[in-house]
């Protein structure tokens, strides 16, 4: 603790901010580490190194985006997913042994908060940290925990932690947050991908996709359309091998505004389905709530981000 400012340290050293985190990393390795954002890396043209063991790329927005509008940006995650799934691709194919996703923590979205949704602070002297974080001293209660400072390794001029026992933050009106010891601050995932024995690139010989909805129709009337997609081989020479393609809803300026529904044929863990040579394959989309005009359906390379096939709709929602 520094002032009232939560710093964090390492070996003594202060890694409060992005620099000093990467400095860390860059006093070890020298030019074999080398660090960018998500966004730049998955641009075509951007390199690295061929010095580079160790590759960190950072995302913020998520994070950024729920903090300052959460209900008008939730849409946006799937962008995101969709950018970390082209990254993981574009690594392996430069030749990194391993990927590793990790998240820094997890957070709480309450739409509609209520006067109810709130912690009352617990009594004696506390210093708000975080909407679920204090330092200070006092008594728990019946709402509140509060534990040794040097239990969580925190040092200052204080002598305890404390924060709530359920999901509520201290300040009412909140409707995305984190922090405290919820299992979403405590407990976060890590995915490790390896890269797997060498496929034929999927469509190279000629496959494409054809997407279909009702027969030809060209409107949308449910915000769960279900489209029909075929693999179809372009020439006599195409393959007769499973292709694997991602389904997106993509608006005129390219934002996603509609995916695949859990369920069916859909892979859980990728988010693709795989087709087999002229078998048709029904797909059921989960439009975005908010969305409402014209939309192209794309059938896009997992790898790539190639198109197979897309298919113009619109919205023509009943009111």
């Amino acid at each position: 603790m520094e002032g009232k400012t939560l710093t964090p340290k390492l070996d003594g050293q202060s890694v409060a901010n992005v620099s000093q985190r990467m400095g860390v990393f860059r006093r070890l390795l020298n030019d074999r580490f080398e660090e960018m954002t998500l966004s730049d890396f998955i641009k075509p043209r951007k390199k690295i190194a061929t010095t580079t063991d160790l590759l960190i790329l950072r995302s913020t927005e998520i994070d950024s985006l729920l903090e300052n509008d959460p209900a008008a940006t939730l849409s946006n995650v799937p962008t995101t997913l969709s950018q970390i799934r082209h990254a993981v691709h574009k690594m392996l194919l430069l030749g990194l042994e391993q990927v590793v996703i990790v998240s820094d923590h997890g957070f709480f979205l309450n739409l509609e908060p209520e006067a109810g949704d709130v912690c009352q602070k617990p009594p004696g002297t506390w210093t708000e940290i975080h909407h679920r974080f204090m330092l200070g001293s006092g008594a728990e209660d019946s709402h509140n925990f509060a534990m040794e400072a040097g239990k969580l390794s925190v040092k200052g001029n204080f002598t305890q932690c404390a924060g709530p026992r359920t999901m509520a933050p201290f300040r009412s009106g909140e409707v995305y947050f984190h922090g405290g010891l919820s299992l979403q601050e405590a407990v976060v995932p890590i995915l490790l991908v390896k890269p797997a024995k060498a496929k034929p690139v999927s469509g190279s010989s000629g496959h494409r996709v054809e997407i279909k909805y009702k027969y030809g129709a060209t409107k949308i009337t449910t915000r769960v359309p279900v489209l029909v997609v075929t693999l179809v081989a372009g020439d006599l020479f195409a393959g007769d091998y499973d292709v694997e393609i991602l389904i997106q809803a993509m608006d005129p300026v390219g934002k996603i505004v509609g995916e695949p529904r859990a369920g069916g044929d859909l892979n859980p863990a990728t988010g693709t389905v795989t087709l087999r040579l002229e078998m048709p394959t029904q797909i059921t989309m989960r439009m975005n709530s908010e969305f409402e005009g014209r939309f192209t359906v794309q059938a896009l390379n997992p790898v790539t981000n190639a198109g197979y096939g897309t298919l113009e709709l619109k919205t023509d929602y009943l009111t």
